[in-house]
């Protein structure tokens, strides 16, 4: 039966609502250098000194995300070049900074197509500083493998199957039986 095989698109949300709830909390003002080991290695230096650079990269995406917002402006808001930005962000978070900036846009839209009232797919896209509905469309799609405007029903699904469950039960109908 295809209602038993694990839906792989909910483990990619969950892992990218997760992510951007911990970038959020971990971006207002958490400092934890006091926690890191001390070493006067120019190499841990210039370590701890990119991998800050790179908080502060992140942070300013997550302030700023639902507006147009290029490279240029977060190496601007950092101090660095745009080159240098997405070495370190290659170097220190594993993708670069126009990945985490669309990452957290679509997980930011995959949220508001979930909420009730259903939001149009062109306010979404807009909400989340997307340039085009055209060019979110296609990127939720890449993310996800569903089209934004499928998200409700595939979130109502699970909860469709687990009625059609309890409906087919032999003891739902008698009341004594509870």
């Amino acid at each position: 039966c295809s209602s038993d095989l694990p839906n792989p698109w909910r483990y990619e949300i969950a892992g990218s609502l997760i992510r951007v709830w911990l970038g959020t909390v971990l971006s207002a003002e958490l400092d934890l250098s006091e926690y890191a080991p001390e070493s006067t290695s120019a190499g841990v230096e210039a370590g701890k000194r990119g991998n800050a650079l790179c908080e502060r990269a992140s942070a300013f995406i997550y302030a700023n995300f639902q507006r147009p917002l290029s490279i240029e402006e977060i190496a601007d808001h950092t101090g660095i070049t745009p080159r240098h930005l997405n070495r370190l962000f290659k170097k220190y978070i594993g993708i670069s900074a126009g990945h985490m900036l669309r990452d957290v846009r679509l997980t930011d839209a995959f949220r508001i197509l979930s909420e009730t009232p259903k939001p149009s797919v062109k306010e979404v896209a807009y909400r989340t500083g997307f340039s085009s509905p055209s060019y979110f469309t296609q990127c939720f799609k890449h993310q996800y493998g569903i089209l934004p405007t499928e998200v409700h029903l595939r979130l109502a699904k699970p909860l469709e199957d687990a009625q059609k469950l309890i409906d087919a039960s032999p003891d739902s109908s008698d009341p004594s039986s509870l």
